[in-house]
This record gives C-alpha cells, structure tokens and sequence, in this order.
C-alpha cells in the first residue's frame, strides 16, 4: 500500500503524492521540491508557510525528512501571515528550543577544541531550517499577523497508538488538464487522486 502524504490547508485536506516514489525521483531534495510546490499551488511565499505535524511546527529540513518516513505521513500548513496567536506562541517556543539547542551546541565545542580555535563549519541545525524558520529570526523579514481566521489552530496531537485522524474534505472536481488553481499542468504532471480532495502535482525540473 503506498505511503501518501496528506496536506491539510484552509480547512482541505489534501492526497499530494506517494512519498516512496518521489523520494526515488528527488531523493534528498524532495523537501525543497515540497515547499516550492506548496508556494506554486498554495499561493504561500516559502518565508511564510508554517508546516506542523501533530506534534507542532516542523523547523528544519531533517525533521521533515523523518515526517515522510513515517507510516501515515501528515503535514498541516499554515500561513504566517494569517496564522492565530496559539499557533504563533507554539512557533516561538520551538524557535527558542532551537536557540538553545544550537547555543548548548557551540558551547560544548568550544570547550572542547584548543584556543586559537579554527573556523567552525555551519552547525547541521542552522544549516537545515525550513524558510520559514530563517525568517522568524530575522526581524526584517517582517513575519507579521493578520487578523487569524477562528479556526486558524494545531489540531490535538492523538495518542502515539492511534493513527493520525484524517480531515473530512470538501469534494472538489479537478479537471483532468487543469492544475487545482485552474491554470494549465505543465507537461509531464501527473494528477493524484483519492479519498481527499483531488490535488496535481508537478515535478520540478
């Protein structure tokens, strides 16, 4: 049975692709074709979608690597500029566990290596952050709230020994030559269909 990840956004839920197959295509560089299909589809610039999965806010590539290599593969995505304050004081309070994490991370290697000490390469933590994530510590950016819709809040995280609950979704159709925005699929895309809404996916060259 394939694994499929399932986006929810707006109140949607959504079959995007058979995360097996696009790993053999993409491998390493399938979050990147992720979130640059997100911002094609979705309409969400890359420094403003907040990806989250049961637990909360997904904050660096290697932690979305791991939500795709789990059973029920599950992302819910939020736009920061319309996001609630629940959901914003989740995002700062994993964003200062990544500070401290990566601050406990420097102090230890310092400790560690003789004085003059040579230059260090970019911790794996920094390196990997999701846009979003680069974007929320830097106050230019300008990741800002609007007014959140009411229903704008992470779902309950279920009991580890259940499966994740699946959104009911509206049904909506889905040309077989049209994208889910109504424009034209560019050639080669294929359309992902399912119990959830309909939604094509277009490989990235």
């Amino acid at each position: 049975m394939p694994r499929e990840l399932r986006l929810d956004f707006a109140g949607n839920s959504y079959k995007w692709f058979d995360v097996d197959h696009m790993m053999k295509v993409h491998g390493q560089g399938l979050t990147e074709v992720l979130t640059e299909d997100i911002m094609q589809y979705f309409k969400v610039p890359l420094e403003y979608q907040i990806l989250c999965d049961a637990e909360g806010p997904v904050v660096s590539s290697t932690d979305l690597r791991r939500l795709l290599l789990g059973m029920v593969p599950r992302l819910w995505l939020f736009d920061a500029r319309y996001m609630g304050t629940s959901l914003k004081a989740q995002c700062e309070k994993r964003m200062e566990g990544i500070c401290f994490e990566l601050g406990a991370s420097k102090s230890r290697l310092s400790l560690l290596m003789p004085p003059p000490p040579p230059p260090l390469p970019p911790q794996d933590g920094a390196a990997s952050l999701l846009p979003w994530a680069v974007a929320w510590q830097e106050p230019t950016t300008g990741l800002c709230m609007a007014q959140p819709p009411a229903t704008e809040t992470m779902p309950p995280s279920p009991p580890r020994s259940c499966p994740l609950p699946f959104r009911r979704s509206a049904s909506v159709p889905v040309g077989a030559q049209r994208g889910c925005h109504g424009g034209a699929l560019p050639a080669g895309s294929t359309v992902l269909r399912g119990p959830a809404q309909t939604l094509a996916f277009a490989p990235l060259s």
